[in-house]
């Protein structure tokens, strides 16, 4: 299929210059890529005025690079697309010939942030000849790149505070099916997930950030009381662990468990009552649950839990915790800014985990964070199976009623259907394991496939992997279970914790008001002001106040999230205006700008709340 385009010097000048002006850092990857050998993808053959571009396929043959209808196709599908909001982000994955996504800039109106994804610095060179790509170019909403930075985690990184807050759309270029390179695959799928994680573990926070910030607080005692992270950290290097989980398989699993007797067992706390039935006993229990009523998994059983190490995530409902009689314990976070930013970084707890949305990445966490390998996974289905939800023994068993259930590819290569929650948790599992270097291996053959994760008979792993005598008893007795902290230093770090928080109350009372008088002088009319040297002053003051107060302000952003979705929203709305006055735009940014003033001294209640609750906790000690 011929590519209709001018091909002419001026042209590609012209796009040439306007990418190194918008896009600096891609303009130099493009002119390096200029003859390199290991990009022999894309060929172009013609005349300057019709050119066929080319795409070398795995079987040597040289295919058009649009067959025929497929470019057209990609265009209606673009043209089909429901009015994106401003606040909408719309992903090309691959640049192509730059049609679509200039399409999609002329097309949306309400103009979408537009962000385009090309591992080959040398294609773009392609579409810089061949087609006009001003308007592109030099959209404000653009975003470009390029060759080693067209990787999902600089992407999502850069643009992971919008994704929350609108919808996602995400094109791909046709050529991909015929690439020899897989690099087009691999990056469609990683930006896919990390989309998907992101706006799930948001949403997560968004409903449920006050109960988390509450429980951290509440949990702060028994998290300085146990023994810290850091000293359970590489203890079991290289030995094998297991983590149980309360999937339906963990029925058939617990004959098999009866049988290992080398092994640490770390168990979700929900699967310990199945576990306890079957007469094993846990070395560690793991619990994350945030929700009071979880405490129903683990209350009945806690007198047969004496001898067993608490493990629980600071965000836990505080019930599970402090019912637990047992004197072993270890704290974590992934979330907690209270705890991360100021108890570990002071302390030296060591106590950050990556990412959970469930206990399961609790338990698992955990035993990477104690060099565990391999990771035996037991009863971590990610699936419901056979009418069940989980394993016998659990405090729910049965499927919940109209739950909406999602088809995802098992174990097996068949089907399995799950709940929105555990698809979720399943990716994050997937990229749990793809950060450590350990093995993984899951013995849920019926379950939810995991990528990433060895899939293994638990009989055959018990027969293979788990037949080196350890001493997991005399392991765990030598780590210093007693709290290793300086209780002046943690009652010098309180007061100071508590001093910031009583600053950032009264500053920011002192700065919203202040924008509200600048608010209302900007609203008279008969008023002489320079409107963009106020606006700066006030945005200049906000800014001093979120830096000298950033560490403190960060305790709260997981309690603040709903308040910052429509924030966020009306920003990008201002920002993709372009019929708005200066005055107006001007106008419409101080009201933002109050909105999170606003943001911040409603939270004044909370900080108080706060406030009161640290110094119960420095009153009462530790």
């Amino acid at each position: 299929m011929s590519i209709p385009g001018t091909g002419q010097a001026d042209i590609y000048r012209r796009n040439a210059a306007l990418l190194k002006k918008r896009f600096p850092k891609a303009a130099k990857r493009m002119d390096a890529s200029i003859g390199d050998a290991s990009q022999p993808f894309f060929t172009a053959e013609g005349n300057n005025r019709l050119r066929t571009i080319y795409v070398q396929c795995g079987d040597g043959r040289s295919q058009p690079f649009y067959q025929k209808g497929e470019d057209d196709q990609l265009r209606q599908k673009v043209a089909a697309a429901n009015s994106p909001e401003s606040y909408d982000v719309v992903f090309f994955i691959g640049i192509g010939l730059g049609r679509a996504a200039l399409d999609a800039v002329r097309m949306y109106t309400n103009r979408p942030r537009i962000v385009i994804v090309e591992p080959f610095p040398g294609l773009l060179k392609l579409a810089l000849e061949n087609t006009d790509l001003e308007t592109l170019l030099a959209c404000s909403r653009l975003k470009i790149y390029l060759g080693n930075d067209a990787n999902a985690e600089r992407v999502i990184g850069d643009c992971q505070n919008i994704l929350p807050v609108g919808r996602t759309l995400l094109f791909i270029h046709p050529y991909r099916h015929y690439m020899i390179d897989e690099r087009y695959g691999h990056l469609v799928s990683d930006l896919t997930h990390q989309i998907r994680s992101v706006r799930d573990r948001w949403h997560t926070i968004r409903r449920f950030g006050g109960q988390m910030l509450a429980n951290s607080v509440a949990n702060l005692p028994r998290l300085l009381e146990g023994a810290p992270l850091r000293a359970l950290r590489g203890r079991f290097k290289d030995i094998p662990a297991i983590c149980i989980a309360a999937g339906p398989s963990l029925n058939q699993a617990l004959p098999l468990l009866k049988r290992v007797k080398n092994t640490l067992l770390i168990a979700c706390d929900s699967a310990v009552g199945s576990l306890l039935s079957a007469s094993i006993r846990p070395h560690i229990v793991a619990t994350a649950d945030i929700h009071p009523a979880n405490i129903a998994k683990l209350k009945p059983n806690m007198e047969k839990l004496c001898d067993s190490i608490l493990a629980f995530g600071v965000e836990s409902n505080p019930e599970n915790v402090h019912s637990f009689l047992g004197s072993r314990q270890v704290g974590m976070t992934a979330y907690s800014k209270l705890v991360l930013d100021w108890f570990d970084a002071e302390l030296n707890l060591q106590c950050a985990v990556p990412p959970m949305t469930s206990v399961t990445h609790l338990a698992v966490s955990l035993a990477m964070a104690m060099g565990a390998d391999p990771i035996v996974l037991v009863g971590v289905d990610l699936a419901y199976l056979d009418g069940q939800s989980h394993a016998k023994g659990s405090v729910f068993t049965q499927i919940p009623p109209k739950e909406k259930l999602i088809a995802i590819p098992g174990a097996d290569g068949n089907t399995v259907f799950s709940p929105p929650q555990l698809v979720t948790d399943r990716l994050v599992l997937e990229q749990n394991i793809q950060r450590q270097p350990c093995r993984v291996i899951s013995t849920s053959l019926r379950g939810a496939l995991i990528n990433g994760a060895e899939l293994k008979p638990l009989e055959q792993v018990i027969d293979t992997e788990l037949q080196k005598p350890v001493d997991v008893k005399g392991v765990l007795d030598a780590i210093t279970w007693s709290p290793q902290h300086d209780h002046t230093a943690i009652s010098d770090l309180l007061s100071l914790v508590n001093d910031r928080l009583i600053e950032l109350k009264d500053n920011c009372g002192y700065g919203y008001t202040d924008a509200q008088n600048v608010s209302q002088t900007l609203s008279n009319r008969d008023v002489e002001c320079d409107l963009k040297d106020m606006y700066d002053r006030c945005m200049d003051d906000y800014g001093r106040l979120i830096k000298k107060y950033d560490r403190v302000i960060r305790i709260f952003l997981e309690a603040m999230l709903q308040d910052e979705q429509a924030i966020v929203k009306r920003e990008e709305e201002i920002a993709a205006s372009v019929n708005s006055s200066r005055e107006k735009k001007i106008s419409d940014r101080l009201e933002t700008l109050l909105a999170r003033y606003r943001v911040l001294t409603e939270f004044a209640e909370h900080v108080s709340i706060l406030i009161g609750s640290l110094q119960e906790v420095n009153k009462n000690g530790l």
